[in-house]
């Protein structure tokens, strides 16, 4: 790392982040200019670009969010778990996962994908995150060359906890253009993800841009899992 890249600012290409909202059976869109919260009625669509890991959550006790690091592998690279009172986790994610639990806090996958024309940082996890880990490995040769689709939701309940994930499935196969904006994503966020693995190292924070790691609603269908799907 040079002198200069430890003062660098770390941009996140994405334009909004995107989470499956379960009660609205849709998806929801912060835009992190605007600082607005929309939904997005299915069906839609999206071509995948990078995918990468982090934690989030919410701790009841302290009352405050937590948040991490974002990284590419989740075997090597380590993840440095913070709260407004500084570092609460290191390690490996196999390593502090029930620290982080603990805390309540769980692995998301972080999913730049684009969106139309604007680049986007998805969040799964928890159910939905299971059912995009097997969308992937079942499409693992289709993915990269095709749009993904979302037509339809399926309805799920777990004890008391009625919720719902998106159904993904494989759409018509990339244009030329559609792969020209892709391979541009791509770019971006690669030089993202490896500016934000050499920032990680030195940085006293790495904050998400999500303006408030705020209290999650009850019984919103988020809290059925919380852990890594595989």
């Amino acid at each position: 790392m040079s002198r200069e890249t430890e003062f660098e600012t770390l941009v996140n290409p994405a334009s909004h982040y995107v989470s499956w909202a379960s009660n609205e059976k849709s998806f929801r869109f912060y835009d992190k200019t605007a600082k607005e919260k929309t939904i997005k009625e299915l069906p839609t669509e999206f071509i995948i670009v990078k995918q990468a890991s982090a934690v989030k959550g919410w701790n009841d006790s302290a009352n405050e969010g937590i948040f991490s690091n974002i990284i590419t592998n989740v075997s090597t690279q380590v993840l440095r778990v913070r709260s407004g009172k500084g570092l609460v986790a290191e390690g490996l994610y196999a390593d502090i996962k029930e620290k982080v639990k603990s805390l309540g806090g769980h692995y998301e996958a972080k999913v730049f994908a684009v969106f139309g024309d604007s680049v986007v940082m998805i969040e799964f996890k928890g159910a939905v995150l299971g059912e995009w880990a097997t969308f992937l490995k079942t499409n693992s040769n289709k993915i990269g060359g095709h749009k993904i689709v979302i037509n339809k939701f399926d309805d799920r309940k777990k004890g008391a906890v009625k919720y719902t994930v998106p159904v993904f499935e494989i759409g018509k196969p990339l244009t030329a253009d559609e792969k020209k904006l892709a391979n541009r994503a791509y770019d971006l966020s690669k030089g993202y993800l490896e500016k934000a693995g050499e920032l990680s190292q030195v940085a006293s924070v790495v904050a998400d841009e999500v303006p408030n790691h705020e209290a999650p609603a009850l019984n919103n269908g988020q809290d059925e899992n919380d852990d890594l799907p595989f």
